[in-house]
């Protein structure tokens, strides 16, 4: 009688563990997901405004001699906005609205190549002792996002230990159980890569550990942290069907266990897009669509510098109409994709009603749509901003000249298509 007793209240017990963590991971979920959207919208216009600034450097550039002083300056420029592009993906790369490059990656040669930016990034006074597996799996990562987990990591251990201790990092293979992942949503039983990342400082309670991955939670000073790094790190694992544990006592420090799914050989690199601008000039008609002003003026400037007439439009209803009174006037559509009234993608639709044969592109400042079944069944190129003019012209004549290859040779929209590439091998 006793022991069915107490078989009862375990299995209650037990019960309300579980109901606990699953509405905690809901919470968590929810919190996440409403930061993503916030992070998409910023993410759009800041990649709008990356573009213009890339574009215009491109232009103004190309009307200065080489070796000039002005020249270099506004190289510096572009190196900027380029870095710029790379700091808004990382900011962003707990959101879905934030593209990823998946690549494969071998981790402890990822670690090893990135040894002297952690260790400046944990100071002078901390010391790295580090057990990297030469044969651990591969996985898929876009290589930012990777960084990103070490980055912030390393900075959250560095703020643990005050500036001074060690900081442990092992990779191996392992493989987990059903009863690993049940209480984790979207991760599997099989062979992954685990990446243990310990320090010896502070620790902390149980507490700070419920709340730790939680946005803009911190224990810091205002001044000293924002409290998305751990966040980020958690989001970047979930996406790619990971998992994460955490282990820490106060006074005894702390242990981030990173388990990310096995990724298989084999996978084709990815056809890198020459970054050499086209020497021909076009007198082909283009048909844009872009709801920003500034980057409306732009795409005009560039295309009509290389020759291309062009007639711009704000809104996809307007251009739609002017591609009805004189479809053959217009050789290829440059469509923005997120606009007021009719998307980029109805656009593109909606011209190949009206023309089968029509080349389309469409242009991005949410990443996301590129996985999305709309992408999918539009099968045409999509640029992400930012880009710079050079990717723009190169899409756009690889597109127009499609159309004279034999079918054997790769569609644009084929050419687009983007494969896993091998990194750190």
């Amino acid at each position: 009688m006793i022991s069915d007793v107490v078989r009862c209240v375990l299995a209650r017990d037990l019960n309300a563990a579980s109901a606990k963590a699953n509405k905690d991971s809901q919470r968590q979920s929810a919190k996440m997901q409403a930061l993503g959207l916030i992070a998409g919208e910023i993410a759009h216009d800041f990649n709008n405004l990356l573009t213009v600034m890339m574009g215009n450097c491109d232009l103004v550039r190309s009307l200065l001699p080489e070796d000039s002083a002005e020249s270099s300056m506004i190289g510096e420029v572009s190196e900027a906005v380029d870095r710029a592009g790379v700091l808004t993906k990382r900011i962003l790369s707990f959101s879905r609205k934030c593209g990823s490059d998946p690549k494969v990656i071998h981790a402890s040669e990822q670690i090893r190549r990135l040894s002297g930016m952690l260790q400046m990034i944990a100071g002078r006074q901390v010391e790295f002792d580090t057990k990297l597996g030469d044969y651990v799996y591969p996985i898929l990562l876009d290589p930012v996002e990777f960084e990103q987990i070490l980055i912030n990591l390393t900075a959250n251990a560095r703020d643990a230990m005050e500036g001074k201790g060690t900081i442990s990092i092992a990779t191996s293979n392992v493989r987990l159980s059903p009863r690993d992942v049940r209480d984790h949503k979207g991760a599997y039983p099989g062979e992954y890569l685990l990446i243990q990342f310990e320090d010896n400082g502070c620790g902390m309670d149980a507490r700070t550990k419920s709340q730790v991955f939680e946005p803009f939670f911190t224990t810091k000073k205002e001044e000293q942290g924002t409290g998305i790094g751990l966040m980020t790190v958690h989001g970047i694992v979930n996406r790619a069907r990971g998992l994460i544990r955490l282990e820490s006592q106060v006074g005894a420090g702390t242990r981030f266990s990173i388990y990310l799914p096995r990724q298989s050989d084999g996978i084709a690199p990815s056809s890198l897009q020459k970054n050499v601008a086209p020497k021909r000039k076009s007198t082909e008609r283009i048909l844009v669509v872009e709801d920003d002003s500034v980057l409306r003026r732009l795409l005009t400037r560039i295309l009509e510098v290389h020759g291309f007439r062009v007639t711009a439009f704000a809104e996809g209803r307007d251009a739609l109409t002017a591609f009805k009174e004189a479809p053959e006037e217009f050789d290829l559509v440059l469509s923005d994709i997120m606009m007021p009234g009719m998307s980029g993608f109805e656009v593109a639709e909606q011209v190949r009603e009206i023309v089968p044969g029509v080349q389309v592109i469409l242009m991005t400042g949410f990443g996301d749509i590129l996985e999305s079944s709309e992408a999918a069944s539009a099968n045409v190129p999509i640029l992400t901003k930012p880009f710079t003019s050079t990717s723009l012209l190169h899409t756009i004549f690889t597109t127009l000249d499609g159309e004279s290859e034999d079918s054997s040779s790769p569609t644009p929209s084929e050419q687009n298509i983007s494969h896993p590439e091998v990194i750190g091998t």
